[in-house]
């Protein structure tokens, strides 16, 4: 396939964790989409939890961390009802970040079909002496 994002896209990507767009770049390979939103300031995130975009102020947002944790993509072209299609791409994404030992979850556990946040692993357990 080996599809490539666009202007305001790589715009966004430019904004998050390195590991996510290492992800992302893998995944844009596979599957055409674009990235919608990548790191937001204090007065855009609480315009999106406002609007009700978001369930979180600012800063408690993955968007709100620099460089972001939080990313909302949506498949190309956009068509914001199909549901399976968002699921198609975050399949993708989730893919690949579990081939490179990312962890990410999904938004569409919640509702939010196109949003993907990285969580960092958890800590080794301690070795007593």
């Amino acid at each position: 396939m080996g599809h490539n994002f666009g202007e305001r896209s790589t715009m966004f990507l430019k904004t998050l964790h390195p590991d996510l767009q290492r992800v992302l770049r893998a995944s844009i390979r596979r599957i055409d989409f674009s990235i919608i939103c990548g790191f937001r300031g204090e007065t855009e995130q609480n315009k999106a939890f406002a609007g009700g975009f978001s369930h979180l102020k600012w800063p408690e947002s993955t968007h709100n961390r620099v460089p972001s944790d939080g990313v909302d993509v949506a498949p190309h072209p956009l068509d914001w009802s199909n549901v399976v299609r968002f699921c198609k791409v975050a399949a993708v994404i989730i893919n690949e970040a579990g081939k490179m030992g990312i962890i990410l979850r999904w938004g569409g556990a919640w509702g939010d079909w196109g949003h993907l946040e990285r969580v960092e692993p958890p800590a080794p357990p301690a070795v007593p002496d």
